[in-house]
């Protein structure tokens, strides 16, 4: 019963980790998020549309360059 007890606890331990190393906001990411929030109406329009169709899956910064939000 204390073993299944110490495993228990060891893999959520682990989860926590893991769950906080893989959702941290790179500082790449910060930056796309400014870059977005300073573009005009139109180029957040284009993100959006990119967003919903079949880019879905790439980088905010990808969309932003496709969109040619200026830097």
């Amino acid at each position: 019963m204390k073993k299944i007890l110490i495993w228990t606890i060891i893999i959520i331990i682990f989860l926590v980790f893991l769950v906080y190393f893989t959702t941290r906001e790179t500082e790449e990411d910060r930056a796309a998020k400014e870059r977005y929030n300073n573009a005009n109406a139109e180029g957040q329009k284009c993100v959006h549309v990119l967003n919903n169709g079949y880019y879905a899956h790439k980088s905010l910064t990808w969309k932003l360059d496709q969109c040619e939000v200026p830097k």
